[in-house]
């Protein structure tokens, strides 16, 4: 016998793509009866704002770890970075998103050295104007990315 249960997720997501940043409201509810047949209803709400700034970070070895002594390569991070105002007009938030990973041996250690190259570019013109190149580097201990350094050049 399979006995009823309910589902409920909910929550709110940020998405981004090279186009957008949005908000997304999410509300899903679920219930198995006792034969085992599932219904749900879901509902959610999104908002997207055009980026201003868009651009991207991550390529090639980024990834350092202390290997016996030596700086070795421990994997990579890569992503986009956006952003809803332009860092010529004054200050700007810059949103970055991404995924890492580990070569294998090398995750869990206790921390890593991280160096990334930036670039971003302003999409108010046709032409690809206001454009700022960089790095981002610091240490990344137990999950937490600690002691952030960055460089720009426009």
């Amino acid at each position: 016998m399979i006995w009823p249960g309910h589902v409920s997720i909910s929550g709110d997501l940020t998405y981004m793509d090279y186009e957008f940043l949005g908000s997304i409201d999410l509300n899903y509810r679920g219930v198995y009866d006792a034969e085992g047949s599932y219904q749900s209803v879901g509902s959610g709400t999104y908002t997207l704002e055009p980026l201003v700034f868009i651009g991207g970070w991550g390529v090639g070895n980024t990834l350092y770890c202390n290997d016996n002594g030596n700086m070795g390569f421990a994997g990579a991070e890569y992503g986009i970075i956006g952003s809803l105002s332009s860092p010529w007009d004054g200050p700007a938030k810059f949103l970055a998103m991404g995924e890492y990973y580990y070569e294998d041996g090398y995750a869990g250690k206790e921390h890593y050295l991280w160096s990334v190259p930036i670039y971003a570019f302003d999409t108010s013109t046709e032409e690809e104007t206001g454009i700022f190149t960089g790095f981002t580097g610091g240490i990344w201990k137990n999950g937490i990315i600690e002691g952030t350094r960055l460089l720009l050049s426009a």
